[in-house]
């Protein structure tokens, strides 16, 4: 745990340095902005902790934020706006759903056999989903 406090901190400072602008990094896949990489990495983290929850059920769960959670979301929720065919609809089921089950959904896990979204999910929703 110190180990992870220190990287923490390092990881603090150097954002800090970085500034209030939002800087161009270079990533594998090209450039892009320094929040949107954090985004995905961010939404990284909240996926495997929810498939790690889910494959050691007898376990307690990995913690995650509630404010790390809430970002995905809403990450996942300007996806999924431009991606339905129905973005209001979409936005307005999405937006009544559990955080954690949306984000599962949205990204291709909580998916019956055959890939195809849950039967109780209103049809904005089943056109979109997953979002990647």
């Amino acid at each position: 745990m110190a180990r992870l406090d220190e990287a923490n901190a390092e990881a603090q400072e150097h954002l800090g340095r970085l500034g209030a602008f939002d800087r161009v990094v270079s990533t594998q896949r090209g450039p892009m902005l320094l929040s949107d990489f954090l985004d995905t990495r961010l939404i990284e983290l909240v996926v495997h902790a929810g498939d790690l929850a889910a494959s050691l059920p007898a376990h307690h769960p990995p913690t995650v934020l509630p404010t790390a959670s809430r970002r995905v979301a809403l990450v996942m929720r300007e996806l999924l706006t431009e991606k339905a065919a129905q973005p209001v609809e979409a936005l307005a089921a999405a937006s009544t759903m559990a955080v954690a089950r949306f984000i599962a959904l949205a990204a291709g896990r909580d998916l019956p056999a055959g890939d195809l979204p849950p039967a109780d999910l209103p049809a904005a929703l089943t056109s979109a989903l997953p979002l990647f």
